[in-house]
């Protein structure tokens, strides 16, 4: 989903140029989508690996005007980057190991929209952006038998793994027939027993989420907004599967 209406695209190998248009602003905004990280252009820089933030519409400090205003900066945004509604943060990456980002409020003036934020709270180096939703919806879940799944004996799924790598904090939100749904947030980094100035984000893990239903009843979705890489290396299933049930033959 792209943050505006788009009135042209073209792409150039593994870049992508979109022309959109803002409706708040009233405005037209050139934007690239990089489909690989340039590490030239990657302002997160964690365990030998370099990572361009999770944010549209995302600028360098040295893009922006930027000017005093007390004990504050204020930021200026570029006509055409805000919308109603957006969340706006602002990730410090200069420090090369640890990771602060925090939600900047948008105010706005004759001038355009900006932000004012404490200077002390600033790195030398910052990026400023747009927030957007990571989602990935996972299929329901089924033992695939013979080249077909085996939907007459169906698996009771007791914990659903998720391979995480390089990634910041997920929320998982659980759809059970008959049931609530559940959200748990996978926390990469548990609050309070981390080294100090650790990054954010874990190299390599393995998050359980306990489902406990039927596969055909469980639908998982996986959510992001915050500006921290994600990535889902792969997942699996662990349960019950029975297929030793009544058949009737033809």
């Amino acid at each position: 989903i792209m943050p505006g209406d788009v009135e042209l695209f073209d792409f150039a190998h593994d870049t992508a140029f979109a022309v959109m248009y803002n409706q708040t602003s009233q405005s037209h905004v050139l934007s690239k989508l990089e489909f690989l990280d340039d590490p030239n252009l990657a302002a997160i820089s964690i365990y030998d690996r370099k990572f361009v933030p999770r944010l549209d519409y995302y600028l360098f400090k040295s893009e922006l005007t930027v000017t005093e205003v007390g004990a504050n900066t204020r930021i200026r945004f570029p006509s055409g980057m805000y919308s109603d509604s957006n969340i706006v943060y602002i990730i410090n990456a200069a420090q090369e190991s640890s990771i602060d980002f925090q939600e900047v409020t948008v105010q706005q003036d004759g001038t355009g929209y900006y932000a004012d934020v404490l200077t002390t709270s600033l790195s030398e180096q910052f990026v400023i952006g747009i927030s957007y939703e990571m989602l990935v919806e996972l299929p329901s879940f089924f033992v695939f038998d013979e080249q077909r799944s085996d939907r007459r004996n169906v698996p009771v799924v007791e914990n659903v793994n998720l391979d995480i790598q390089f990634s910041g904090s997920l929320d998982v939100h659980i759809a059970r027939t008959g049931y609530d749904t559940r959200a748990i947030t996978l926390e990469q980094v548990p609050a309070d027993i981390y080294l100090a100035d650790a990054p954010a984000i874990s190299r390599f893990s393995t998050d359980p989420i306990p489902v406990y239903c039927q596969g055909s009843q469980a639908y998982l979705t996986v959510r992001s907004i915050n500006p921290l890489p994600v990535s889902i290396a792969s997942y699996s299933w662990e349960g019950f599967y029975n297929n030793r049930g009544i058949q009737r033959l033809a």
